[in-house]
């Protein structure tokens, strides 16, 4: 069974290995943020893929540098 895209589900960006915190859900894609500020971009939903919770801290992204911010979000 695979996990849906659903707000304040963790995704990878697929193209840039990176961690997105979904939003909000638009017929046109996830509103993910992938950065420290407030502004959501919308992506396409072939683009990202769902991870768990655990996936998103134990794994190593090219935003890491966010990531504590995006798990603190997440709460």
């Amino acid at each position: 069974m695979s996990k849906q895209i659903l707000p304040g589900t963790f995704v990878r960006y697929l193209p840039k290995n990176e961690l997105g915190l979904v939003g909000e859900m638009k017929f046109s894609g996830a509103r993910c943020w992938y950065h420290m500020g407030g502004t959501k971009a919308t992506t396409p939903y072939n683009l990202i893929e769902p991870i768990s919770d655990a996936e998103a801290i134990a794994e190593t992204f090219s935003n890491d540098c966010c990531k504590a911010s995006l798990l603190e979000r997440h709460r």
